[in-house]
């Protein structure tokens, strides 16, 4: 949006100077904004946003300056309900989201489906308004963690955007609790985008993740796995589990009830089923050589995220 469907008459700027003409010749000194063909067919000095500025905004004596324009009047820049926006701006959508829901018996399913249009517009042009309305709108009375990243996974899909799937990315990737997770998440989300939707974008900012995700992998991976599992065992109340022998005490990490380890002295069994384990983030801290992980039983929370790539069996 940022005020770029505005076609109101004002002329002054937000600290009260006058905006000169759109065609005045100094226009010309500023060949790099490409001005000249956006307005100075109209030969006034309204204020105007052509070039996806901050906000409307006018040229001046000293160069340019951004404008208080109003909000919109809605009967005058609002489609009918339940007619398409036609406007390269989402604010129509936004505007019968609060207009035209008002009497529908499920008004947020009403105003999920305009929001989303209106975030969608608005990804077109590279922004996020009414994206975080559209989450709100669609996701109230309902638990779906996971529904923002899919709402921007299908407007990433549709739209072919960089914007749009960078998006998409962090979205999605937020779920990834444990840290060396998130740039193989981004890594794997941009070789999609690259490779199935032909997204273009940075090649090098691809690289660049999938180049950290596996220097973190690799370095995760010569951690102290006790240091390793002092953290789990801090996350999830350990000092209350109903059998936490060795735990934080005995030197060998490998004799820690429920632990098991291979020959190295890596970690790859946490059984602790029925162990009163409580925790809302459990597994941000988990060995990557974790092959067996069971923690049915206990009251524990939380989205899953990314489990180590190892894991064959997995109860909770």
């Amino acid at each position: 949006v940022k005020q770029s469907d505005y076609r109101g008459t004002m002329n002054i700027t937000n600290v009260g100077v006058q905006c000169i003409a759109w065609d005045d010749y100094r226009l010309r000194l500023y060949p790099e904004f490409g001005l000249e063909a956006n307005n100075n067919s109209e030969g006034n000095n309204f204020c105007r946003n052509p070039d996806n500025q901050h906000a409307a905004y006018c040229l001046t004596d000293d160069f340019y300056g951004y404008c208080d324009v109003p909000m919109c009047n809605p009967h005058e820049c609002m489609p009918p309900c339940g007619t398409p926006n036609f406007e390269n701006s989402g604010c129509p959508s936004f505007l019968q989201a609060e207009n035209c829901c008002k009497w529908e018996e499920d008004t947020s399913s009403c105003k999920c489906g305009y929001l989303k249009e209106a975030c969608r517009k608005s990804l077109e042009i590279d922004t996020e308004d009414f994206c975080d309305d559209a989450v709100a709108a669609c996701y109230e009375g309902k638990y779906d963690p996971h529904y923002k990243c899919r709402m921007y996974e299908q407007i990433c899909s549709e739209l072919k955007t960089e914007f749009a799937c960078e998006l998409a990315a962090k979205s999605c990737c937020e779920f990834d609790v444990a840290y060396w997770a998130t740039p193989q998440c981004h890594c794997d989300f941009r070789t999609y985008t690259t490779d199935v939707l032909s997204v273009g974008g940075s090649l090098a900012f691809m690289s660049e993740k999938c180049l950290e995700a596996s220097l973190i992998v690799d370095t995760y991976s010569n951690y102290d796995h006790a240091l390793v599992l002092e953290g789990f065992y801090r996350e999830n109340g350990g000092e209350h589990w109903f059998n936490n022998d060795g735990w934080l005490e005995d030197e060998d990490h490998c004799n820690w009830f429920g632990v098991a380890c291979n020959g190295d002295g890596l970690v790859t069994e946490l059984d602790l089923r029925n162990n009163n384990l409580t925790g809302t983030n459990p597994f941000a801290l988990l060995p990557l050589e974790l092959t067996w992980l069971d923690l049915a039983e206990n009251n524990l929370s939380g989205a899953i995220g990314t489990l180590p790539p190892e894991l064959t069996w997995l109860d909770l």
